[in-house]
């Protein structure tokens, strides 16, 4: 389990990297209500936006060779990790606020892989 862990977190993390390069781009593009043809241009000619698509297409070659590892029952809840690494890395760096609720919620979603990952 441990080569199959080691090959979850790395997808967790590349899927995080690629959701927050994603959410950084969105807020730079202007979208025009009603012209979907320009702001799909704006879109497909960014190449943070290609990274980040390369970056998710990878992670899902990685999630296949990963599940020939580890038994999907246990390795898609770890999945979950990616909710608290986002969590956490949007507070630092897109500078979002979390409240307690949230807070706690992401706190539970790390007690839970904690607990997953000794199974």
């Amino acid at each position: 389990m441990k080569g199959g862990f080691r090959s979850l977190l790395l997808v967790v993390i590349v899927i995080s990297i690629s959701e927050l390069l994603l959410k950084q781009q969105a807020e730079t593009i202007e979208f025009i209500p009603g012209n979907i043809i320009q702001s799909g241009i704006a879109i497909i000619s960014n190449g943070w936006i290609w990274l980040a698509a390369g970056l998710l297409i990878a992670s899902s070659i990685l999630w296949i060779t990963t599940l020939s590892k580890v038994e999907l029952s246990l390795a898609y809840p770890l999945l979950a990790l990616g909710m608290a690494i986002i969590s956490v890395l949007s507070v630092v760096i897109l500078k979002e606020q979390i409240s307690l609720v949230r807070g706690t919620g992401v706190g539970v979603i790390i007690i839970g892989v904690i607990l997953l990952s000794k199974s």
